[in-house]
């Protein structure tokens, strides 16, 4: 409200009223050619960009009679415009969805039935419980801690999709509902069917999540580039901001007062404006965000692979991006965000190990490597098409993802993070854990297990994985039966390098192998069960860079079962000296079940293979 309606760039004015408007106005008018279509099927895109319509009536509509400079947009809607806005809002109310698309259908009801409550001409109610039933489908896909799966109990995705949907789409949905519900009673806020989620659990669950969220940004604001990241980029800083904004304007002494802070204590406002301000400038820094025109590109940086593209949105996002911003302008000019000293994140005040239970990710930052690693021990997406074989497999299968170095996109040759077994890479985990050593406190890395079939011939390879971790480097021990005569193949980092470097430079010992260029570093040594390393490097199929370069390691599974395999891995932003990583580890033993491994420090670290189905 007390923000200039008309602002410059640079030497054009810019009368955001206005355009507000005649978007309004002209949206659901007929008689407009360029008027937005309707809900005219379960999956029209439409019913995705609705809510934000509904929002900024409702933030009209609430703001109208109390601040003058809102008065006139508001009073410039006559009732027509009103009834064409709420008809055609209204088709989303027809549709029933197996995954997120339920919140969008809710906020969009349930803003209709604010506007309805409070006398707004034209508006009417939606069809009775069509908001708290399409808010109980969303909780089918809750998965425990504000962790939400890409589809409910039905849907191929069930049993694990996690990636940023949730801090972009899910939770910041459903912050937009209870602050359209904030007047409510919570004793009406309740959910049916759900066992009593309410506004307060949600709340609590979204608490919990950004919790967990903060510590995937590196120093430099980067993220791991996991799943489809690349498309959305900064709106999965979304509920932060929302957070901070429910904390001041509705959860209050006098307001739902829930007990605690939305947007958790360890993320403080300074801590906060140091995320927005390093995540933005991330983007801008590496060019994946053209400020003079508004483009996104769908991958890191101007260089990379058009293959990181999703196929059902290309380039990148204007319009999720946008989330952020909105959020960010709905705190008043006095909020801390704006002025309270910057305080560092996680990944500044030193390294750490972060371990998140419901979707099996484990986020690890060490001050000398310099970027916050991603390790996946049985998140998926289904790959059930062939887009989806092509599109989804490097960006939801791999074995670990970093905020620096990116991540290869392309078929098996450019595969990193990848065990391969004939032809075949590593399908869904069929098990996944942190095994906890006894010696070892709770907030070590502990050891990462996992269980993946592969198809071999008519029947299937069982595939058992132990990762260690040591300093900035990680070994990874397979455990192989059912796959007797076929090639083993299995990848470090795909190493970028800038479109005008000459090369990666390569250098090796007796079993190991080091690349370094402008990007970073990247080691792999074969400590048991391959017969060598190779250098396979090319253009394009990458997520940041134009050419890249990826170490392999080969081998062959025996036909003494089981073939045991154990790579030990390291990238890093900066250089480092390859021959004292590798002198990290001092043994490997594999016998009764068990793991041994023994680092040259002594340490001795003992961990099972999961369990036999």
């Amino acid at each position: 409200p007390d923000r200039p309606s008309v602002i410059q760039d640079g030497e054009r004015s810019i009368d955001l009223s206005a355009l507000l408007v005649n978007a309004l106005r002209n949206g659901a008018d007929p008689a407009c050619p360029a008027r937005w279509p309707n809900a005219t099927q379960q999956w029209a895109q439409v019913i995705v960009e609705m809510p934000q319509v509904a929002w900024a009536l409702c933030v009209l509509a609430d703001a109208a009679g109390k601040h003058p400079a809102l008065d006139a947009p508001w009073n410039k809607l006559n009732q027509a415009d009103l009834s064409r806005l709420d008809a055609w809002l209204a088709t989303s109310a027809a549709y029933e969805h197996p995954n997120n698309w339920n919140l969008f259908v809710a906020v969009t009801q349930a803003a209709r039935e604010r506007l309805a409550r409070q006398g707004v001409a034209g508006f009417h109610r939606p069809p009775a419980g069509v908001v708290q039933d399409r808010l109980r489908r969303a909780q089918l896909m809750h998965r425990g801690g504000g962790w939400y799966s890409d589809a409910d109990t039905s849907g191929p995705e069930a049993e694990g999709t996690f990636d940023d949907y949730t801090p972009w789409v899910i939770l910041p949905h459903q912050m937009l509902w209870a602050f359209l519900e904030r007047e409510t009673p919570e004793a009406d806020t309740v959910i049916p069917d759900t066992g009593g989620v309410g506004r307060a659990r949600l709340m609590a669950d979204t608490s919990r999540y950004l919790a967990d969220q903060v510590y995937w940004f590196d120093a430099n604001g980067g993220h791991p580039e996991y799943g489809r990241s690349s498309t959305y980029k900064f709106a999965r800083l979304t509920a932060f901001v929302l957070a901070r904004h429910l904390d001041r304007t509705c959860n209050t002494a006098n307001g739902w007062n829930l007990g605690h802070p939305i947007l958790p204590e360890q993320v403080p406002p300074g801590m906060l404006r140091r995320l927005v301000r390093l995540h933005l400038n991330h983007y801008f820094a590496n060019g994946s965000i053209d400020w003079r025109t508004g483009a996104v590109l769908a991958g890191q940086t101007r260089e990379s692979s058009p293959e990181i593209e999703e196929v059902y949105i290309t380039p990148g996002s204007r319009y999720w991006c946008m989330y952020l911003l909105g959020a960010i302008w709905l705190l008043p000019e006095d909020d801390p965000f704006w002025t309270a000293p910057e305080m560092p994140l996680p990944s500044e005040a030193g390294g750490f190990s972060h371990w998140m239970e419901t979707p099996g990710f484990l986020t690890r930052h060490q001050t000398a490597t310099a970027h916050v690693e991603l390790f996946n021990t049985r998140a998926f997406k289904a790959q059930t098409r062939d887009r989806d074989r092509a599109n989804y497999a490097n960006k939801y299968s791999k074995f670990v993802y970093s905020s620096v170095l990116g991540h290869g996109t392309g078929p098996r040759e450019t595969m990193d993070q990848m065990l391969f077994i004939g032809t075949n890479a590593l399908p869904r985990a069929t098990f996944g854990d942190r095994y906890l050593p006894p010696t070892m406190p709770a907030n070590s890395p502990g050891v990462l297990r996992s269980v993946h079939e592969v198809p071999v011939g008519a029947g299937a390879a069982r595939v058992s994985t132990l990762i260690f971790f040591k300093d900035g480097a990680h070994l990874r021990l397979h455990r192989i039966t059912g796959a007797t005569g076929q090639e083993i193949r299995e990848g470090g980092y795909a190493l970028g390098r800038a479109a005008d470097e000459d090369g990666v430079l390569v250098r090796g010992g007796k079993d190991w192998a080091y690349s370094e260029s402008s990007r970073g570093a990247a080691f792999v040594a074969s400590v048991s069960g391959y017969h060598d390393i190779v250098e396979i490097s090319g253009t394009g199929h990458h997520s940041r860079d134009a050419a890249w370069r990826t170490l392999q390691a080969v081998g062959t599974c025996t036909d003494q079962e089981p073939t045991v395999t154990a790579l030990l891995i390291q990238g890093s932003v900066r250089p480092f000296d390859p021959a004292k990583v590798r002198q990290l580890l001092k043994s490997v033993t594999v016998r009764d079940g068990y793991a041994v491994v023994t680092w040259s420090d002594g340490e001795t670290v003992s961990a099972p293979f999961p369990p036999e189905p």
